[in-house]
């Protein structure tokens, strides 16, 4: 992990690829997310030595040098901006080479997107948020599957230990049961024993569950609103051809950490339901699939701390908060899913 000087380096690197000559009036501030990549936006001191004005929002991607990924993100962004949505999505500023991100010497892969206004929505707007979320999964849907790489660099989420390239599921259940967790040990071995149950049921959905590109990250801390509604979806860093209920399953695994999770869903859902489409035996499978998509994020943590991309405290701070939300999800399930079936039966969306 780089240190301050060395994070500096690196962004004045990235930006000279975006913006021809001098850099000296170019300054960075940290966004208020940016976890798993380095992300600040780009600030240009006026002529006059006052204020500042923003530019963009620069990010180098910290995944492993996998420029394939890189480039499946920017093929659907792509495809996205040719269909009629209500939201921005992230458009990048094309370098001075012509291309939407460039190598760096470091190896990693950078960007330029221009700037969305608004600000983080986080407990607020939770039906407008479903709204387009719900949008989003019915264009996402749209997308010719002859448009992208025939190989989908993400992998499915119910493919789970390929969610890190350092991960293997024996990897994942010995640093479960080391010493860097005994502080956390009664959350780690629920982690263990709720993920085995979810193992077991996902292989049941194959060839039931129906297939579509997918957002792959999409939550409250990925979207920007202002006072009236939402005014864009960010970070398309993980799209993938995946199961479709999978998209409602991300939308709402953030929601259950919370201290009331049932109202967040019935406003969430309220909006999803809009637009999108689910049979069933998707909305029947969603609380295995919110479950699966935390289980994902504890694997995915793990493989990162163990590849130096980032430090195991990362996860140890969140796994009390995330087998909460694998507690109230078990304890709710039946509610959840008639919660779902009614609101989708409402809009006529339920196939």
């Amino acid at each position: 992990m780089l240190g301050q000087s060395g994070k500096d380096s690196l962004l004045y690197e990235a930006l000279g690829h975006f913006v021809a000559g001098d850099l000296s009036a170019y300054t960075f501030e940290p966004t208020s997310g940016g976890v798993n990549n380095v992300v600040f936006y780009v600030m240009k001191t006026e002529a006059s030595g006052e204020g500042k004005t923003l530019m963009g929002v620069l990010r180098v991607y910290n995944n492993g040098n996998d420029d394939a990924k890189v480039y499946f993100e920017h093929r659907i962004l792509g495809l996205l901006r040719k269909q009629p949505l209500s939201f921005s999505i992230p458009e990048t500023i094309v370098s001075t080479s012509g291309n939407d991100f460039q190598k760096l010497s470091s190896g990693a892969s950078a960007c330029l997107f221009k700037a969305i206004k608004g600000g983080l929505p986080k407990l607020t707007k939770a039906r407008e948020i479903g709204l387009c979320a719900g949008e989003l999964s019915s264009a996402m849907a749209k997308i010719d599957r002859g448009e992208v790489p025939k190989v989908c660099p993400t992998f499915p989420y119910h493919d789970i230990y390929k969610v890190h390239h350092a991960m293997t599921r024996e990897l994942f259940l010995e640093q479960l049961k080391s010493a860097q967790f005994d502080e956390w040990r009664a959350f780690a071995n629920e982690v263990e024993d709720d993920l085995k149950l979810v193992e077991e049921k996902i292989g049941s959905y194959h060839g039931v569950l129906p297939w579509s590109f997918i957002h792959g990250d999409l939550h409250y801390d990925n979207v920007l609103c202002d006072d009236v509604g939402v005014t864009g979806l960010l970070d398309f860093e993980f799209s993938s051809y995946d199961w479709r209920a999978m998209e409602l399953a991300i939308c709402l695994s953030k929601y259950c950490g919370e201290k009331e999770p049932f109202g967040y869903f019935e406003q969430f859902v309220d909006g999803f339901a809009v637009h999108a489409e689910l049979t069933e035996a998707e909305i029947e499978s969603i609380c295995i699939l919110i479950r699966l998509r935390i289980h994902s994020n504890v694997i995915f943590f793990v493989g990162r701390a163990l590849a130096g991309e980032d430090l195991m405290s990362t996860l140890t701070s969140r796994i009390e908060t995330y087998c909460k939300r694998l507690r109230w999800l078990k304890a709710n399930e039946i509610e959840i899913v008639g919660l779902i079936k009614s609101k989708f039966a409402a809009n006529k969306k339920l196939l």
